[in-house]
């Protein structure tokens, strides 16, 4: 099973290990889930570690060494810039990513740019769920 992982999930696992964002993760590991994220993902994870909570910026590096993440390549501009009429532009390099890396699911915790009906019909059609952390853990 591959999961798409959207910073927000990432930054809330980082900053809570009680939360639904860490038990996604862990229970992911666990079970051999593929946990991926693009270089898109990382940057902004860094970004808004470094600016909004520099004291936790160095777990970053932990995670994503612990919990085996595969960090993938961005996809072309071509495929994400197909997506302008679908998402937030800011959000299309991600759901970009995760339609090209054939993901099963994309968690995010971004529920007015991600967890919208036009989004999701649309991420349905190309066999992608979209979920939050908490409906993914009451799936497994």
């Amino acid at each position: 099973m591959k999961i798409f992982l959207d910073s927000s999930v990432i930054i809330a696992a980082i900053l809570s290990s009680t939360g639904g964002s860490f038990r996604l993760i862990r229970e992911s590991f666990f079970n051999n889930y593929n946990l991926l994220i693009s270089d898109y993902v990382l940057d902004e994870c860094i970004r808004i570690l470094n600016k909004k909570y520099p004291t936790k910026a160095n777990i970053l590096t932990l995670f994503l060494t612990n919990f085996n993440f595969k960090i993938l390549r961005d996809p072309p501009e071509k495929e994400i810039e197909n997506l302008i009429e679908i998402i937030n532009f800011r959000d299309t390099p991600i759901l970009a990513a995760a339609l090209k890396y054939k993901s099963n699911y994309l968690a995010t915790l971004d529920k007015k740019d991600f967890l919208n009906p036009k989004v999701l019909e649309f991420a349905k059609k190309k066999k992608l769920a979209i979920i939050t952390p908490k409906e993914f853990l009451e799936i497994i």
